[in-house]
C-alpha cells in the first residue's frame, strides 16, 4: 500500500515499480506456500505441497534475475533508453512456466500416487490420512530453482556496482549468495534426516529463504523510498534549478559538469542586462 501511494502520487517513476511489486507478490506466495503442510492431509493438499513451493520459488528468483537483468540493460542502452515491461513481465512468466511445467509433470505423469492420500489405522482403530511425499522427486523437481539461484548470483557480481534503483544490485547479490548455503543446508537434511521430519525442513527452507528475502531485498529499498524527500515530477529550486529524469525510480538527480553545481560555490549572483557588463571571471 505504500508502494501503490507512492506511484500514484507520482513520487516514483515506472521503470522498476512493476518488478518491485512482483517481488512483493513473490515474497508473499513464498510465505503462502507452508500453509498446505499445517492442513490436514487431502488429495489437494498433498498436491500442493508438492507443487506450490516450486512455484513460489521460481518466480521470486526469476523475479531478481529479470530485475538485474534490467540494471544491466539500462547500463549498456546509456541515458534516455528505454526497456519494455511486458518483455520483462513475459520473461519472468516465461521462467517461472518453466517450473510450472516441471511441476506438472511430476503432479500428472511421472507419479501417479502424488495426488493420493494413504490411509491407515492407529492404535486405537482411528483412521490416519498421510501425504506420499517422496524425498528425492522433491529435489528433482526443484533443480530449476537451484540453477536460477545459482545464475542469479554469477549475474549479480558483474552488476553489483550498478548504482541505479538505490543500489539494489548490491543486495540482490548479497541474498543470493546467502541462499547457496540455506539451500545446501536444507537438501542435505532433508535427504539425510529421518522421513519424520521432511515436512518440517520444508517449511523451514522456505520460511529462512522469505524471510532473508524481505530483510535483504525488499525493506532496504522500501526504507530508502520512504527518505526521498523531493517529487521528481518538478523541477525548479526545489530540485537544484534543473529537471530530473522522471524515469529513473530511487536515483537522486545528477549535475552536468559546470551547470548549476558550479553556480552554487558563490554566495552573491549578478544578473547582468547589458553585454558590456558581462564578466566571464564570475559564474552567472
Amino acid at each position: 500500500i505504500f508502494v501503490l501511494q507512492k506511484v500514484f502520487a507520482g513520487l516514483l517513476a515506472k521503470r522498476y515499480v512493476g518488478l518491485g511489486i512482483l517481488l512483493l507478490v513473490s515474497i508473499i506466495f513464498l510465505f503462502l506456500s507452508v500453509l498446505p503442510f499445517v492442513f490436514t492431509p487431502s488429495n489437494v493438499v498433498c498436491s500442493t505441497r508438492f507443487f506450490i513451493p516450486g512455484f513460489a520459488y521460481s518466480l521470486s528468483f526469476a523475479t531478481l534475475l529479470v530485475k538485474i537483468m534490467s540494471l544491466r540493460s539500462y547500463k549498456l542502452i546509456g541515458l534516455g533508453g528505454e526497456l519494455s515491461n511486458i518483455n520483462q513481465f513475459l520473461t519472468v512468466l516465461f521462467i517461472t512456466g518453466v517450473q510450472i511445467s516441471m511441476g506438472i509433470h511430476f503432479w500428472y505423469i511421472e507419479d501417479q500416487q502424488l495426488g493420493f492420500m494413504r490411509t491407515r489405522l492407529n492404535d486405537v482403530n482411528q483412521l490416519e490420512y498421510a501425504c506420499v511425499f517422496d524425498r528425492i522427486e522433491f529435489v528433482q523437481y526443484l533443480v530449476f530453482v537451484m540453477f536460477l539461484i545459482l545464475l542469479c548470483a554469477i549475474y549479480s557480481i558483474f552488476v553489483r556496482n550498478e548504482s541505479k534503483n538505490m543500489g539494489e544490485a548490491k543486495f540482490i547479490m548479497v541474498y543470493s549468495w546467502l541462499c547457496i548455503p540455506i539451500w545446501v543446508a536444507w537438501v542435505v537434511c532433508l535427504i539425510v534426516l529421518p522421513r519424520f521430519w521432511a515436512e518440517v525442513i520444508v517449511c523451514v527452507g522456505i520460511l529462512t529463504c522469505a524471510t532473508l528475502m524481505t530483510l535483504i531485498v525488499f525493506l532496504p529499498k522500501l526504507h530508502r523510498i520512504s527518505r526521498l524527500k523531493y517529487d521528481v515530477k518538478r523541477s525548479g529550486m526545489e530540485n537544484g534549478g534543473y529537471k530530473v529524469d522522471t524515469d529513473f525510480m530511487f536515483e537522486r538527480p545528477y549535475t552536468l559538469p559546470t551547470s548549476s553545481r558550479s553556480s552554487n560555490k558563490y554566495s552573491v549572483k549578478t544578473n547582468p542586462r547589458f553585454i558590456s557588463s558581462f564578466d566571464t571571471s564570475l559564474s552567472y
